[in-house]
C-alpha cells in the first residue's frame, strides 16, 4: 500500500521547524490551505504513527504544548519521497459536477453557479495578492521563499485561466441554449 501524502505534508511542515498539532493546523492554513489540507483529525493520528515509526520525535517544550520534529531517518523519508516523480491527481470538484449535470438545473442555476465560481477566484486573487505582499515583508530572507512565491504563482495563474475558461465556457453554453431554442420551436 503507498503511503498517504498526509505523512509527508507534516514531515515537510515540521522539517521548517518543531510544532504542536495546533501549530501545524495554523501553518496550513496560513500557506498550503489553498492546494493542500489536513484537519486536526488527520494531524494528531499520523502525527502518532510518525512517533511510532520513528520519523518524528517529541521534543522538549517549554510551554504546556507537545513540540514535533523530525528524526534523521524522518528527515531521510521526506527527501527519498521528495526525490519521487509526481503523480498528477484527479481532485473532486463540486461546481464541475454541477456543471456536467447542468441541463437539469437549468440556465439560471447554471448562470449563479458561474458568477459564484468567478467571485470565488476573484476573491482568490486578492487573496494571492496580500499573500505575496506579506511572503515578501516578513519572509524576505528566508531560503524557501522563491519556492513559496512559485507555488503562489501557480494559484495566480490557475485563477486567471479559470477565469478566463468561465466566461468561454458560459459564452459557449448560451450559444448552444439559444440552438437549442430555436430548434425546439420548428
Amino acid at each position: 500500500m503507498k503511503p498517504r501524502s498526509s505523512r509527508f505534508a507534516l514531515l515537510g511542515l515540521l522539517a521548517l521547524r518543531p510544532m504542536s498539532g495546533y501549530e501545524i493546523r495554523k501553518t496550513i492554513e496560513r500557506s498550503i490551505s489553498n492546494f493542500w489540507n489536513e484537519s486536526f483529525g488527520q494531524i494528531y493520528p499520523t502525527l502518532a504513527d510518525l512517533v511510532a515509526e520513528g520519523l518524528v520525535r517529541e521534543v522538549p517544550s517549554k510551554s504546556r504544548s507537545r513540540l514535533f520534529e523530525p528524526t534523521e531517518k524522518g528527515k531521510k523519508e521526506l527527501e527519498r519521497w521528495l526525490a519521487e516523480p509526481i503523480e498528477l491527481s484527479v481532485s473532486r470538484n463540486v461546481f464541475l459536477l454541477k456543471l456536467f449535470l447542468a441541463r437539469f438545473a437549468g440556465p439560471e442555476a447554471t448562470r449563479r453557479h458561474f458568477d459564484e465560481f468567478r467571485a470565488g477566484h476573484r476573491e482568490r486573487l486578492r487573496e494571492y495578492a496580500a499573500t505575496r505582499v506579506w511572503l515578501k515583508s516578513a519572509l524576505r530572507s528566508s531560503a524557501h521563499l522563491a519556492y513559496w512565491l512559485a507555488a503562489l504563482d501557480y494559484g495566480v495563474a490557475e485563477s486567471k485561466a479559470l477565469l478566463e475558461w468561465a466566461g468561454t465556457a458560459e459564452r459557449d453554453l448560451a450559444l448552444t441554449s439559444t440552438k437549442n431554442e430555436g430548434a425546439r420551436r420548428k
